[in-house]
């Protein structure tokens, strides 16, 4: 079976397919302009999409439609997938034509469309076998509700066309009281064509943000820091580090789209290994990916680490310590030594400090003695502590001992992997810290 990613194109890639379908001739110095006049609505006209919207069901050309729902992700929408199989030997029957052009609408219970489309090269199947199928699948974002599901496939040199429609039901999250986190979030996007692992984990190409309002009646500074080391946990693997990315993004992606109405949200990325900040971002309204992207690149994963140390308890999960102490003691901080004295001799009041880190287990770490904490701190903080669950005897999560570290800090600890578990996590931070 072959497997055709249906995409959205750039401009420039896209102005050839465009010409092609509407049957448009151009110089290349005149391509840019004939594009800005065009738009993917000019591909459903071409089409005649809904001429044969109009019609029953028709296929003249072999094909299978499907449409399914994958459940909750961790960027907590349902993940619909639509799916388009068609026959390699009926491709070549038409590789002289070119290219097929595939529609897709989707409309929503409040009949509001949303639009997408994929193209076939054909002359990438003239040296196939005849045997075996083309598969091209688009996935979206989706929100609960009931959803008409529209497929189109037309050839324009032959006029020959499929069409196809579905019904898909998108069930909302069983026993969910949460049902808030989707306020002012669009009920279907489609995901745009991205091939890089990371970006297909932390999805740049969605832009809506999940409602989580953290309303508090005193100010907060909310400081949220993501353990990215590739510890030893990951035994040198880039498979396993990748798995642990894909929640650890994703959930970084829901926590930066907090509102805190009364302080604010910063975001950092920590290295325990190296014993350094890799991203910082304060005043987060908006994630800076390409910046964040950068520090989880391959160089710099597990793939790099000297396997003979594994287990060898000589990390130490200091730095984490160090940095949430460093924020609650600032005038300690050797960059705000710099820094000119307030002007007012009135002294502002410290806001209350709100600390969401998230990590993977540290049973590989060894923990030793640190110095006491001064409990005066611990009356103006509290940690969430999300940690990445690893199944298994061989990584409990090292929690206890997390614990006894931070002490006397008020820490409360989430073990997370899936969708379900993140959502009960982000419902629970909301709450607890909206009492402060």
């Amino acid at each position: 079976m072959s497997r055709l990613r249906p995409h959205r194109l750039k401009v420039r890639q896209a102005v050839v397919v465009l010409l092609f379908v509407l049957g448009l001739h151009a110089g290349a110095t005149g391509e840019d302009k004939i594009a800005q006049e065009l738009s993917i609505s000019d591909l459903f006209k071409a089409a005649q999409f809904d001429r044969w919207a109009g019609e029953s069901s028709h296929q003249d050309i072999i094909w299978k439609t499907r449409t399914l729902i994958h459940g909750l992700s961790v960027h907590q929408r349902m993940v619909a997938h639509l799916e388009i199989d068609i026959p390699v030997s009926e491709l070549l029957k038409r590789a002289a034509d070119e290219t097929l052009l595939m529609l897709l609408q989707v409309e929503d219970d409040h009949g509001l469309r949303y639009r997408d489309y994929g193209l076939i090269d054909l002359k990438q199947n003239r040296q196939e076998s005849h045997k075996g199928t083309s598969e091209s699948t688009w996935e979206a974002f989706a929100l609960p509700g009931d959803y008409k599901i529209s497929f189109l496939l037309y050839d324009k040199a032959s006029g020959e066309h499929s069409f196809a429609q579905h019904t898909l039901h998108v069930a909302g999250v069983k026993h969910d009281d949460f049902e808030e986190i989707w306020q002012g979030t669009p009920k279907w996007e489609f995901w745009g064509a991205l091939t890089e692992l990371r970006d297909n984990i932390y999805r740049p190409d969605i832009h809506s943000r999940l409602h989580l309002v953290l309303a508090t009646k005193n100010p907060v500074r909310v400081d949220v820091l993501a353990d990215l080391t590739p510890s030893d946990l990951f035994h040198g693997s880039a498979r396993f580090y990748s798995r642990f990315l894909s929640v650890a993004l994703p959930l970084l992606k829901d926590l930066s789209d907090i509102q805190v109405t009364n302080g604010t949200l910063n975001v950092s990325a920590l290295d325990l290994r190296q014993r350094r900040v890799t991203f910082e971002q304060d005043k987060v309204s908006s994630l800076n990916w390409p910046v964040l992207k950068s520090v989880v690149a391959p160089e710099s994963g597990p793939a790099m680490i000297d396997v003979r140390g594994l287990e060898a308890k000589q990390e130490r999960p200091d730095f984490l310590r160090d940095e949430i102490l460093r924020r609650l003691n600032p005038a300690n901080d050797s960059d705000s030594e710099n820094e000119p004295a307030p002007s007012t001799s009135v002294k502002a009041a410290a806001p209350f400090h709100v600390f969401i880190v998230v990590g993977s287990p540290m049973d590989f770490y060894a923990f030793r003695h640190f110095p006491s904490i001064d409990p005066a701190e611990a009356e103006n903080c509290v940690v969430y502590y999300l940690q990445y669950e690893v199944y298994g005897p061989s990584a409990t999560g090292a929690l206890g001992s997390v614990r006894k570290m931070l002490k006397p800090l008020q820490i409360h600890t989430f073990k997370v992997r899936s969708a379900e578990s993140v959502r009960e996590a982000l419902e629970k931070i909301l709450k607890d810290a909206g009492q402060m």
